[in-house]
């Protein structure tokens, strides 16, 4: 068991070292994108993950977790090539196609990998702590590679970044193929087709898909948080050697939320910190809109926090609540329900920033996410409610 964990942790630090994170907006506004442009981008590889998410999940199911992640190594590495090679938005169009389906064929895969690893060794009650744990090496992993990112493109070039990149996310192949599929054991009810997956997470089962929803509107409001922060930082005159090092500060941050996680779920109880959670994401966007100059940095900052915390909470309520035989299936619609989210909103989103302003642009998100936020979670709330007075 520590074998297969030890692994995957090595691979998700792989993952997550991301150079190109802390500089990439920045590369794209030197090639002459404008933010709608950016987003636009980032609406093809959400929709692309929209498209894969379930497919992707379901081979995983079915063919085996550890084959799902091999495919997406292979993808990954081929996106960053892709990328390093890239000029103008149709080729980075087709880079983010290649990581679209990276990210569609691991997501769920990995997370499914590690909980049926320890139910066969009936350890899934320390899930929520082990989760949490790679979660947070991962971000700190992020947090070295965004200080390197950040020095690699002041001394050499954005460039140099790209293809540096490439060759790191290469070396999570071999690492991949010495994993060793867990047992899983045969359900009662197997659901052989992507229709039983479905019909389970979105009739049979009401928690699994208003947790889906409620966490999906707070993972794509994260994502039109990331891809505001480096412009907004331009904007309020941070210098360019600056960004990798705040970079690295979120993600400490954020791995500093993974590892008190499953502590604070015991202490503050899970209905009371989503919902105080879900406030918060609008209160953020709503505070950055008056203008605060400075003061952003810090108050930018909880979003990475609350994303730290929500992850492996969320993961963790999934994987009870589901079958081992759609476990992966289920977990990518999550990502399939962020996407979703931030493919409607952020065109929008960056239309506001480009006509108008970025604080504009804040206020915006604040009000939609905060509605929508508001609505996911009271029905969360209900659903958890009626199942616990049927206990």
């Amino acid at each position: 068991m520590q074998r297969q964990i030890t692994l995957l942790l090595l691979i998700r630090a792989i993952r997550a070292f991301l150079l190109i994170m802390p500089v990439i907006t920045l590369y794209w506004l030197d090639v002459g994108l404008s933010m709608q442009d950016i987003f636009i981008l980032q609406v093809i590889f959400s929709v692309a993950i929209v498209v894969l998410e379930v497919p992707s999940g379901f081979f995983a199911d079915r063919f085996g977790r550890k084959y799902s992640l091999m495919i997406g190594m292979v993808f990954g590495t081929l996106g960053y090539l892709a990328y390093a090679v890239a000029s103008g938005f149709w080729e980075f169009a087709l880079a983010e196609l290649l990581l679209a389906v990276s990210i569609s064929f691991i997501s769920g895969a990995d997370s499914a990998f590690l909980y049926d690893t320890l139910k066969q060794y009936n350890a899934t009650a320390r899930h929520t702590k082990i989760e949490g744990r790679i979660l947070a090496l991962a971000r700190l992993s992020e947090a070295s590679a965004a200080i390197l990112g950040g020095f690699i493109a002041t001394v050499f070039s954005l460039t140099a970044v790209l293809y540096t990149q490439f060759f790191i996310m290469a070396l999570a192949i071999p690492l991949t193929m010495m994993l060793v599929e867990p047992l899983r054991a045969i359900e009662q009810k197997q659901r052989k087709d992507i229709k039983g997956a479905l019909r389970f997470a979105l009739r049979e089962n009401r928690a699994v898909l208003y947790m889906n929803i409620f966490t999906g509107l707070i993972f794509s409001s994260g994502l039109l948080m990331v891809w505001m922060t480096q412009p907004y930082w331009q904007e309020i005159g941070v210098p360019l050697v600056w960004f990798g090092l705040l970079w690295a500060g979120y993600n400490i941050i954020t791995a500093l939320g993974s590892l008190i996680a499953h502590r604070l779920q015991q202490r503050v109880g899970f209905t009371l910190l989503f919902g105080l959670s879900g406030a918060s994401v609008a209160g953020i966007f709503l505070v950055l809109s008056v203008g605060i100059g400075y003061w952003a940095i810090f108050i930018m900052a909880l979003t990475w926090l609350l994303r730290g915390i929500f992850h492996p909470i969320m993961l963790d309520f999934l994987h009870q609540q589901t079958p081992s035989d759609i476990r992966a299936t289920v977990i990518s619609l999550n990502s399939l329900y962020t996407r979703l989210f931030f493919s409607i909103t952020s065109p929008f989103i960056g239309w506001v920033a480009d006509v108008w302003s970025l604080e504009t642009a804040f206020m915006a998100s604040g009000l939609i996410m905060g509605i929508l936020t508001l609505i996911s979670f009271i029905f969360l709330y209900k659903e958890i409610s009626l199942r616990r007075s049927t206990i």
